[in-house]
């Protein structure tokens, strides 16, 4: 049986805890693995995005240890919340391995952004299903003195990147409206699926096109989209692909 992977697992597989790591490395034995471009997206667009910020504080400190205790606070770079929890996670991992003085810190995440972070997107990947051609998926950090370039990362609804998310969803109109009654029915309960809600409306009526933040909003109900109906999504956040599996008739895995 096939098995698709979302983002939040495709993350917990590089940098999750050993536990976390180990339980879907269990989950996922014995079943033919996949997962999609929007997926590669936004893993370039959360842990790539995130590995390159820490590269850029670690590199504007004296030492590591300086970098960690600016981190929350490092101008322009916003770390905080999830994005301040993956770089942690990701210097975790970079200690787990040895690699503890700065300038081995700063030669391991150049090998991460340069390629192994992607390298281990698609390990044990069968096939990665490009739907909707995510610009995100194709981009790699270019190099800018002692660090790397992020700004050509940004996906503006009015200067897309360069896919074809516009054409996926109409193909799967009738698909989103059925995301919108059934999400409706429960409208007030969750703020990210009453913004997809808000958002498919949008994009149906014609009203706004599907990039830049409105695609931000839409990630996950494109990632369902994008998931094959013969294969089960496997995901950690299941309080906001449920609904949308159970509207568009898929079904998530259930690790046993």
């Amino acid at each position: 049986m096939r098995v698709f992977l979302d983002t939040s697992v495709q993350i917990d597989r590089v940098i999750g805890d050993r536990q976390a790591r180990e339980g879907v490395g269990r989950a996922c034995e014995g079943y033919q693995l996949i997962s999609s471009f929007r997926v590669l997206g936004e893993y370039v667009d959360t842990l790539v995005h995130d590995t390159v910020l820490l590269h850029q504080l670690i590199v504007d400190s004296d030492t590591v240890g300086e970098a960690l205790r600016r981190l929350p606070k490092y101008p322009g770079l916003r770390f905080k919340g999830r994005r301040k929890d993956r770089a942690i996670a990701v210097y975790g991992k970079i200690a787990d391995e040895g690699q503890a003085p700065r300038e081995e810190v700063l030669a391991r995440l150049e090998r991460y952004i340069d390629w192994q972070l992607l390298d281990r997107f698609h390990d044990a990947l069968s096939e990665v299903v490009n739907k909707s051609e995510c610009g995100k998926a194709r981009w790699t950090p270019p190099r800018t003195g002692e660090t790397y370039d992020i700004s050509g990362l940004t996906c503006r609804r009015d200067n897309p990147l360069g896919c074809r998310v516009d054409h996926f969803l109409e193909e799967h109109r009738s698909h989103l409206e059925n995301v919108v009654r059934s999400l409706r029915q429960v409208a007030g309960q969750d703020e990210d699926l009453d913004k997809a809600c808000d958002t498919i409306e949008k994009v149906v009526t014609g009203a706004q096109g599907p990039f830049g933040k409105n695609c931000y909003a839409l990630a996950d109900t494109i990632i369902a989209l994008e998931a094959p109906h013969d294969a089960p999504i496997y995901t950690t956040n299941e309080r906001h692909f449920r609904p949308l599996a159970e509207a568009i008739g898929k079904k998530l895995f259930s690790p046993q």
